[in-house]
């Protein structure tokens, strides 16, 4: 039960961090630089959900995905960095 409830806020989280940033592109006119924002968006709305989960292991496991998250997109983005600059 609880991995459902893990994968169901994760999982509209990142739908959400979706349509948020369509939003601003479609209504705000806002140009979304890169699916990091998107990213990043997303684990904002974690962390931000995570302390109003009532079970204290929903708040921890929400927590610390939305720190992985962050980790693997920093991860992605330096390696992406890494490989340009190695081609020059």
């Amino acid at each position: 039960m609880k991995e459902s409830i893990k994968t169901t806020n994760s999982s509209s989280t990142i739908c959400w961090a979706i349509w948020g940033c369509r939003n601003d592109v479609i209504f705000n006119e806002l140009k979304t630089n890169s699916i990091m924002q998107v990213i990043f968006r997303g684990a904002f709305w974690l962390r931000f959900w995570a302390p109003l989960q009532r079970d204290e292991q929903a708040k921890a496991i929400l927590s610390a995905i939305s720190k992985k998250l962050e980790i693997i997109a920093l991860d992605i983005s330096n390696k992406g960095r890494k490989h340009l600059y190695s081609l020059f």
